[in-house]
């Protein structure tokens, strides 16, 4: 059986507030708008309220029933480390159902947090942290416990780290001549640098 890992945002507005998990789509909409009071999550039940019920599913993977946990807890980690206000109360997958994971299940897990991000993906990802962009996460100054930081750490071992990086001045004056015809995202690529170093460029030579 196929199952879908989606998002939930406000009707043409590009916030990621949930991430959630369903085997039939449309049905799973129609629940998320009736907006019982019998549902547990209060805030979530709030905010599609404070919207009139105008909410739109996003699918941004499908996947199998053995893969589906991991890969939720996945894509909630990433959304909220851009930043997005979730209205998530657990992590996801098993955690909010409080079944205790098997040594198999943990390996399957770190299998599929390690998967691949597709190009659709990456760009609906890069959309939505320039949305973010400027904003306070409600993340700030958050404890991260012992097993999450192993997962963040097996899903980013081995990656440079191209944050803060810094180039001499004929170097920016290249980059900053780029970004008139280039997206920040493929100029960031090309020097091996962090977006946000992009940005800091092309505002100092504004």
């Amino acid at each position: 059986m196929v199952i879908y890992i989606y998002t939930l945002t406000e009707s043409g507005k590009n916030d990621v507030r949930w991430v959630g998990q369903t085997h039939d789509p449309k049905a799973r909409l129609r629940s998320h708008r009736s907006t019982s009071a019998s549902v547990r999550n209060q805030r979530k039940i709030s905010w599609i309220r404070s919207i009139d019920s105008k909410v739109e599913m996003h699918i941004i993977e499908s996947t199998t029933k053995d893969l589906v946990d991991a890969r939720e807890e996945f894509w909630i980690s990433h959304f909220k480390s851009l930043g997005c206000d979730l209205l998530n109360i657990k992590s996801g997958g098993n955690a909010s159902r409080g079944y205790k994971q098997t040594p198999e299940s943990i390996l399957k897990r770190t299998i599929a947090m390690k998967a691949a991000v597709t190009d659709e993906q990456r760009n609906r990802m890069r959309k939505i942290g320039e949305s973010n962009r400027g904003k306070t996460s409600n993340r700030k100054g958050v404890i991260l416990d012992d097993s999450t930081k192993s997962i963040l750490s097996s899903i980013f071992k081995g990656r440079p780290n191209f944050k803060n990086r810094r180039f001499d001045q004929t170097k920016e004056l290249e980059i900053f001549s780029l970004t008139k015809t280039m997206k920040t995202i493929d100029i960031a690529k090309q020097f091996e640098c962090d977006q946000s170093t992009i940005y800091e460029i092309k505002k100092r030579y504004s």
